[in-house]
Protein backbone atom coordinates (compact mmCIF):
# COMPACT_ATOMS: atom_id res chain seq x y z
CA UNK A 1 0.00 0.00 0.00
CA UNK A 2 1.20 3.50 -0.81
CA UNK A 3 0.19 6.72 0.88
CA UNK A 4 -1.56 7.69 -2.38
CA UNK A 5 -4.00 4.77 -1.81
CA UNK A 6 -5.43 6.25 1.39
CA UNK A 7 -8.45 7.97 -0.18
CA UNK A 8 -9.55 4.76 -1.97
CA UNK A 9 -8.90 2.75 1.19
CA UNK A 10 -11.09 5.11 3.21
CA UNK A 11 -13.97 4.33 0.82
CA UNK A 12 -13.46 0.62 1.56
CA UNK A 13 -13.34 1.28 5.31
CA UNK A 14 -16.60 3.25 5.20
CA UNK A 15 -18.29 0.37 3.39
CA UNK A 16 -17.02 -2.26 5.86
CA UNK A 17 -16.92 -0.63 9.31
CA UNK A 18 -19.35 1.40 11.40
CA UNK A 19 -16.37 3.39 12.74
CA UNK A 20 -13.99 3.51 9.76
CA UNK A 21 -10.43 4.77 9.76
CA UNK A 22 -10.09 8.25 8.26
CA UNK A 23 -7.65 9.24 5.53
CA UNK A 24 -5.52 10.94 8.20
CA UNK A 25 -5.44 7.78 10.34
CA UNK A 26 -4.46 5.71 7.32
CA UNK A 27 -1.71 8.18 6.42
CA UNK A 28 -0.37 8.12 9.97
CA UNK A 29 0.48 4.43 9.70
CA UNK A 30 3.22 5.35 7.20
CA UNK A 31 4.94 7.20 10.04
CA UNK A 32 4.39 4.50 12.69
CA UNK A 33 7.24 2.07 13.26
CA UNK A 34 6.28 -1.58 12.82
CA UNK A 35 3.11 -0.96 10.82
CA UNK A 36 2.55 -2.61 7.44
CA UNK A 37 -0.43 -2.97 5.14
CA UNK A 38 -1.41 -4.55 1.85
CA UNK A 39 -4.24 -3.97 -0.60
CA UNK A 40 -6.21 -6.04 -3.04
CA UNK A 41 -7.27 -4.10 -6.12
CA UNK A 42 -9.57 -4.65 -9.07
CA UNK A 43 -7.98 -2.39 -11.68
CA UNK A 44 -7.73 0.90 -9.71
CA UNK A 45 -10.46 0.17 -7.12
CA UNK A 46 -9.36 -0.91 -3.65
CA UNK A 47 -11.42 -4.02 -2.86
CA UNK A 48 -9.50 -5.39 0.13
CA UNK A 49 -7.16 -4.26 2.89
CA UNK A 50 -5.09 -5.82 5.66
CA UNK A 51 -3.06 -3.93 8.23
CA UNK A 52 -0.74 -5.18 10.93
CA UNK A 53 1.33 -3.63 13.71
CA UNK A 54 4.40 -5.50 14.93
CA UNK A 55 5.84 -4.79 18.38
CA UNK A 56 8.81 -6.89 19.54
CA UNK A 57 7.76 -10.52 19.02
CA UNK A 58 4.01 -9.95 18.79
CA UNK A 59 1.82 -8.81 15.92
CA UNK A 60 -1.68 -7.43 15.88
CA UNK A 61 -3.70 -7.55 12.68
CA UNK A 62 -5.51 -4.25 13.02
CA UNK A 63 -8.04 -4.63 10.21
CA UNK A 64 -9.04 -6.93 7.42
CA UNK A 65 -11.66 -5.54 5.09
CA UNK A 66 -13.13 -6.74 1.80
CA UNK A 67 -15.90 -5.02 -0.14
CA UNK A 68 -19.15 -7.01 0.16
CA UNK A 69 -19.31 -7.68 -3.60
CA UNK A 70 -15.90 -9.41 -3.42
CA UNK A 71 -16.43 -11.53 -0.29
CA UNK A 72 -16.35 -15.34 -0.48
CA UNK A 73 -13.67 -15.07 -3.18
CA UNK A 74 -10.66 -15.69 -0.88
CA UNK A 75 -9.52 -12.06 -0.99
CA UNK A 76 -8.82 -12.02 2.78
CA UNK A 77 -6.84 -15.28 2.49
CA UNK A 78 -4.75 -13.76 -0.31
CA UNK A 79 -4.09 -10.68 1.83
CA UNK A 80 -2.88 -12.92 4.69
CA UNK A 81 -0.68 -14.74 2.18
CA UNK A 82 0.85 -11.38 1.20
CA UNK A 83 1.89 -10.91 4.85
CA UNK A 84 3.37 -14.41 4.79
CA UNK A 85 5.20 -13.84 1.48
CA UNK A 86 6.70 -10.65 2.88
CA UNK A 87 8.10 -12.71 5.77
CA UNK A 88 6.03 -10.84 8.32
CA UNK A 89 3.93 -13.71 9.66
CA UNK A 90 3.75 -17.46 9.40
CA UNK A 91 0.30 -18.66 8.41
CA UNK A 92 -0.47 -22.29 9.13
CA UNK A 93 -3.53 -24.47 9.49
CA UNK A 94 -4.47 -26.11 12.77
CA UNK A 95 -4.44 -29.87 13.22
CA UNK A 96 -7.98 -29.88 14.53
CA UNK A 97 -6.74 -30.42 18.10
CA UNK A 98 -5.85 -26.78 18.59
CA UNK A 99 -6.07 -23.75 16.34
CA UNK A 100 -2.98 -22.45 14.57
CA UNK A 101 -3.97 -19.01 15.77
CA UNK A 102 -7.00 -17.31 17.25
CA UNK A 103 -8.60 -14.09 16.21
CA UNK A 104 -11.40 -11.83 17.28
CA UNK A 105 -13.72 -10.77 14.51
CA UNK A 106 -16.62 -8.46 14.16
CA UNK A 107 -19.09 -7.62 11.48
CA UNK A 108 -19.69 -4.07 12.62
CA UNK A 109 -22.44 -3.39 10.13
CA UNK A 110 -24.40 -6.45 11.34
CA UNK A 111 -23.51 -5.96 15.02
CA UNK A 112 -21.86 -9.40 15.33
CA UNK A 113 -18.64 -10.38 17.17
CA UNK A 114 -16.86 -13.61 17.90
CA UNK A 115 -13.62 -15.41 18.66
CA UNK A 116 -12.43 -18.24 16.46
Amino acid sequence: MAETDCEQTEILMKECFSVPWSVDALKEMFHTKGYCSFLAKEETEVIGYIGMKVVLDEADITNVAVLPAYRKKEIARKLLQQLKAAGIIEVSRGTGESPAFTYEWQNAKAGKRGIS
